[in-house]
């Protein structure tokens, strides 16, 4: 009997952890890609559990008897889950914001692509910002990262307790999306204001020599400089992006806990 309460609990256990991992895989980067099939990341979510499980052992003689207790912390996980992949997804839209920033300003934000990684239709330079980021991302080892994350977090974030209502939890969404949206911000400055600085330099030529049919000459005169721009600062928005994902993966559990 008490062989097959024990089994009973670890697979209770298994199913919550597994339920942790389907978040995070359903909503982060590069893993939520439409281009990998749903049966992977259910296999992949399934073998990296069975890993998971042998360390939550403790857990199994506490497992709740009642089946809606037990489907709450199953969405609980779930959420759970997902709120860290979008967490980190979020840096992605960040980075490829950035370049939505700029594109109007060198006139290329009309050029649209449909990116198969978001199933859906961006800029140029944001599946170019995008991609750059996905790369980014596998080059620090992001996703073996992020999956220890997600492996630790069992210590911080037990399987078996409820998260509580927090008061803090609007206060922080609005602090974290604004400093995201600044980050977006610093990534395009250069470009964006060469850019303003270029397109005012132009009105005033065009003012002053009306014969010389700047708006003519000005679209290739803007691309050409903002391509300029673009590879010339791209290092360093890569090298700023790569720093502020590395910190931002040991914030993530630190401001959940904050939070819940």
């Amino acid at each position: 009997m008490e062989s097959l309460n024990f089994a009973l609990g670890s697979l209770q256990i298994f199913i919550l952890a597994w339920a942790r991992l389907m978040g995070l895989f359903v909503v982060a980067p590069v893993f939520s890609s439409a281009i990998i099939l749903m049966r992977f990341r259910i296999l992949f979510a399934f073998t990296i559990a069975l890993c998971v499980v042998p360390s939550l052992v403790e857990y199994t003689e506490i497992v709740p008897g009642n089946s809606m207790h037990f489907l709450i912390l199953l969405l609980k996980e779930f959420l759970l889950g997902s709120i860290v992949g979008f967490m980190v997804s979020i840096l992605f839209v960040a980075f490829q914001l950035s370049a939505q920033f700029f594109s109007a300003q060198i006139g290329l934000s009309i050029a649209e692509i449909f990116d198969a990684f978001i199933n859906n239709s961006i800029s140029l330079w944001g599946y170019f910002f995008y991609l750059s980021a996905v790369l980014i991302f596998m080059n620090i080892g992001g996703m073996h990262i992020l999956i220890k994350v997600i492996a630790d977090s069992y210590d911080s974030m037990p399987l078996l307790e409820l998260l509580p209502a927090s008061s803090m939890l609007f206060k922080q969404a609005v602090l974290y999306f604004g400093f995201l949206f600044v980050m977006a911000l610093k990534l395009s400055f250069p470009i964006v204001v060469v850019s303003t600085i270029l397109l005012i330099a132009l009105g005033l030529i065009g003012r002053f020599i009306p014969q010389g049919n700047i708006l003519i000459l000005g679209i290739p005169i803007q691309l050409s400089v903002g391509f300029i721009m673009i590879f010339a600062t791209f290092p360093i928005m890569a090298g700023y992006f790569a720093s502020i994902m590395q910190s931002h993966f040991k914030n993530i559990f630190t401001l959940l806990l904050q939070v819940f």
